[in-house]
Protein backbone atom coordinates (compact mmCIF):
# COMPACT_ATOMS: atom_id res chain seq x y z
CA UNK A 1 0.00 0.00 0.00
CA UNK A 2 2.75 2.34 0.82
CA UNK A 3 4.70 2.11 -2.35
CA UNK A 4 1.07 2.36 -4.07
CA UNK A 5 0.93 6.07 -2.15
CA UNK A 6 4.83 6.91 -2.75
CA UNK A 7 4.35 6.76 -6.57
CA UNK A 8 1.29 8.63 -6.46
CA UNK A 9 3.23 11.11 -4.40
CA UNK A 10 5.45 11.47 -8.03
CA UNK A 11 2.32 11.54 -10.02
CA UNK A 12 1.23 14.93 -11.40
CA UNK A 13 -1.90 13.85 -13.11
CA UNK A 14 -4.67 14.13 -10.98
CA UNK A 15 -6.69 11.16 -12.37
CA UNK A 16 -3.72 8.92 -12.47
CA UNK A 17 -3.00 10.30 -8.61
CA UNK A 18 -6.71 9.53 -7.77
CA UNK A 19 -6.49 6.07 -9.03
CA UNK A 20 -3.12 5.37 -7.42
CA UNK A 21 -4.27 6.34 -3.99
CA UNK A 22 -7.97 4.63 -4.36
CA UNK A 23 -6.07 1.41 -5.39
CA UNK A 24 -3.67 1.44 -2.38
CA UNK A 25 -6.95 2.18 -0.61
CA UNK A 26 -8.40 -1.29 -1.45
CA UNK A 27 -5.83 -2.87 0.30
CA UNK A 28 -7.75 -4.66 3.54
CA UNK A 29 -4.68 -5.22 5.62
CA UNK A 30 -2.58 -1.63 6.06
CA UNK A 31 -0.58 0.26 8.04
CA UNK A 32 0.85 4.08 7.84
CA UNK A 33 3.41 4.10 9.28
CA UNK A 34 5.70 6.12 6.54
CA UNK A 35 6.34 9.50 6.64
CA UNK A 36 6.66 10.08 2.71
CA UNK A 37 3.14 8.05 2.66
CA UNK A 38 1.40 10.20 5.18
CA UNK A 39 2.98 13.15 3.75
CA UNK A 40 1.24 12.75 0.19
CA UNK A 41 -1.99 11.41 2.18
CA UNK A 42 -2.00 15.12 4.26
CA UNK A 43 -1.69 16.85 0.47
CA UNK A 44 -4.90 14.66 -0.68
CA UNK A 45 -6.70 15.50 2.70
CA UNK A 46 -5.94 19.00 2.77
CA UNK A 47 -6.86 19.68 -1.22
CA UNK A 48 -10.00 17.48 -1.42
CA UNK A 49 -11.26 18.16 2.47
CA UNK A 50 -13.66 21.10 2.04
CA UNK A 51 -14.94 19.62 -1.85
CA UNK A 52 -17.11 16.91 0.44
CA UNK A 53 -19.29 16.70 2.60
CA UNK A 54 -19.14 14.34 5.36
CA UNK A 55 -21.69 12.08 4.09
CA UNK A 56 -20.01 11.78 0.53
CA UNK A 57 -18.37 8.47 -0.52
CA UNK A 58 -14.79 10.32 -1.00
CA UNK A 59 -14.77 11.91 2.62
CA UNK A 60 -15.70 7.71 4.06
CA UNK A 61 -12.58 7.02 2.27
CA UNK A 62 -10.70 9.69 3.62
CA UNK A 63 -12.57 8.93 7.17
CA UNK A 64 -10.86 5.23 6.61
CA UNK A 65 -7.74 6.15 5.96
CA UNK A 66 -7.84 8.73 8.60
CA UNK A 67 -8.46 5.86 11.42
CA UNK A 68 -6.13 3.72 10.25
CA UNK A 69 -3.03 6.36 10.67
CA UNK A 70 -5.28 7.32 13.72
CA UNK A 71 -4.73 3.61 14.83
CA UNK A 72 -1.15 3.92 14.22
CA UNK A 73 -0.45 6.75 15.72
CA UNK A 74 -1.65 6.42 19.39
CA UNK A 75 0.24 2.90 19.35
CA UNK A 76 3.46 4.42 18.57
CA UNK A 77 2.19 7.39 21.15
CA UNK A 78 1.84 4.11 23.67
CA UNK A 79 5.24 3.25 23.10
CA UNK A 80 6.81 6.49 22.73
CA UNK A 81 4.98 7.59 26.08
CA UNK A 82 7.13 4.69 28.01
CA UNK A 83 10.19 5.72 27.54
CA UNK A 84 11.77 8.07 30.13
CA UNK A 85 11.33 11.94 29.56
CA UNK A 86 15.03 12.46 31.52
CA UNK A 87 17.47 11.17 29.22
CA UNK A 88 19.38 8.08 29.78
CA UNK A 89 21.47 5.63 27.47
CA UNK A 90 18.92 2.60 27.52
CA UNK A 91 17.51 2.13 24.00
CA UNK A 92 14.75 -0.02 25.26
CA UNK A 93 13.37 -0.73 22.00
CA UNK A 94 16.74 -1.65 20.28
CA UNK A 95 16.57 -4.97 18.07
CA UNK A 96 19.60 -6.82 17.03
CA UNK A 97 18.27 -10.78 16.46
CA UNK A 98 21.71 -11.67 14.54
CA UNK A 99 23.77 -10.38 17.82
CA UNK A 100 21.58 -10.51 20.93
CA UNK A 101 25.02 -9.34 23.18
CA UNK A 102 24.61 -6.31 21.30
CA UNK A 103 21.56 -6.14 21.52
CA UNK A 104 21.46 -6.29 25.25
CA UNK A 105 24.05 -3.91 25.11
CA UNK A 106 22.08 -0.99 23.21
CA UNK A 107 19.14 -1.73 26.00
CA UNK A 108 21.40 -1.30 28.99
CA UNK A 109 22.62 2.05 30.97
CA UNK A 110 26.11 1.75 29.68
CA UNK A 111 27.36 4.24 26.95
CA UNK A 112 30.38 2.11 25.60
CA UNK A 113 31.10 -1.31 24.69
CA UNK A 114 34.50 -3.05 23.50
CA UNK A 115 33.83 -5.94 21.20
CA UNK A 116 36.79 -8.43 20.93
CA UNK A 117 34.64 -11.45 19.02
CA UNK A 118 31.41 -12.68 18.04
CA UNK A 119 29.06 -15.22 19.97
CA UNK A 120 28.63 -18.60 18.25
CA UNK A 121 25.73 -20.52 18.33
CA UNK A 122 26.95 -22.91 21.44
CA UNK A 123 27.60 -19.75 23.59
CA UNK A 124 31.31 -19.30 23.13
CA UNK A 125 32.69 -16.19 22.26
CA UNK A 126 35.02 -16.69 18.73
CA UNK A 127 37.56 -13.76 18.99
CA UNK A 128 38.03 -11.66 15.73
CA UNK A 129 40.67 -13.08 13.42
CA UNK A 130 42.45 -9.92 12.55
CA UNK A 131 41.76 -6.20 11.92
CA UNK A 132 39.71 -6.49 8.98
CA UNK A 133 37.46 -8.79 10.58
CA UNK A 134 36.11 -6.56 13.02
CA UNK A 135 35.97 -3.26 10.67
CA UNK A 136 34.02 -5.59 9.06
CA UNK A 137 31.58 -6.31 12.17
CA UNK A 138 31.83 -2.69 13.41
CA UNK A 139 30.06 -1.86 9.72
CA UNK A 140 28.10 -4.89 9.52
CA UNK A 141 27.16 -3.25 12.68
CA UNK A 142 26.20 0.61 11.34
CA UNK A 143 24.28 -0.67 8.02
CA UNK A 144 22.28 -3.37 9.55
CA UNK A 145 21.40 -3.15 13.50
CA UNK A 146 20.41 0.29 14.25
CA UNK A 147 16.79 -0.60 14.52
CA UNK A 148 15.44 1.82 17.31
CA UNK A 149 18.94 2.61 18.45
CA UNK A 150 22.01 4.76 17.50
CA UNK A 151 25.45 4.85 17.79
CA UNK A 152 28.96 4.58 16.72
CA UNK A 153 31.28 1.61 16.05
CA UNK A 154 35.14 2.19 15.75
CA UNK A 155 37.51 -0.72 14.64
CA UNK A 156 41.07 -1.14 16.51
CA UNK A 157 44.08 -3.46 17.77
CA UNK A 158 45.92 -3.16 20.76
CA UNK A 159 47.52 -7.19 21.57
CA UNK A 160 44.36 -7.98 19.96
CA UNK A 161 41.61 -6.90 17.11
CA UNK A 162 38.59 -5.09 18.99
CA UNK A 163 35.26 -3.03 18.13
CA UNK A 164 34.14 -0.55 20.53
CA UNK A 165 30.65 0.52 19.92
CA UNK A 166 29.12 3.82 21.57
CA UNK A 167 25.79 5.15 22.09
CA UNK A 168 24.88 8.35 20.99
CA UNK A 169 21.66 10.40 21.54
CA UNK A 170 20.32 10.85 18.64
CA UNK A 171 17.76 8.14 18.99
CA UNK A 172 16.27 9.95 22.67
CA UNK A 173 16.32 13.21 20.84
CA UNK A 174 14.34 11.95 17.61
CA UNK A 175 12.02 9.74 20.21
CA UNK A 176 11.05 12.81 21.88
CA UNK A 177 10.73 15.01 18.72
CA UNK A 178 8.17 12.09 16.79
CA UNK A 179 6.36 11.89 20.16
CA UNK A 180 5.35 15.70 20.18
CA UNK A 181 4.91 15.44 16.40
CA UNK A 182 2.64 12.20 16.41
CA UNK A 183 0.58 14.21 19.27
CA UNK A 184 0.18 16.98 17.35
CA UNK A 185 -1.08 14.87 13.96
CA UNK A 186 -3.68 12.71 16.25
CA UNK A 187 -4.99 16.14 17.67
CA UNK A 188 -5.30 17.21 13.85
CA UNK A 189 -6.82 14.16 12.98
CA UNK A 190 -9.17 14.17 15.84
CA UNK A 191 -10.55 17.58 15.28
CA UNK A 192 -11.27 16.84 11.54
CA UNK A 193 -12.57 13.00 12.14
Amino acid sequence: MELLLLVAGGVDDGIAKQALITAAMTKEAYDLSSLDAVEILWDVFTHYMSDYGKTSEQFVVLKTIAGKRTEWLKEEIEKLDKIDKDFSWGMPYADDPEYPEVEEFLRGSEQSWTVRGVQTFNGQIQEFAGLREAKEYAKRCLNEGQYESSYTTEAGEDNDPFVTITKTRKWFEDSQVKLAQYKAELARLSEIY
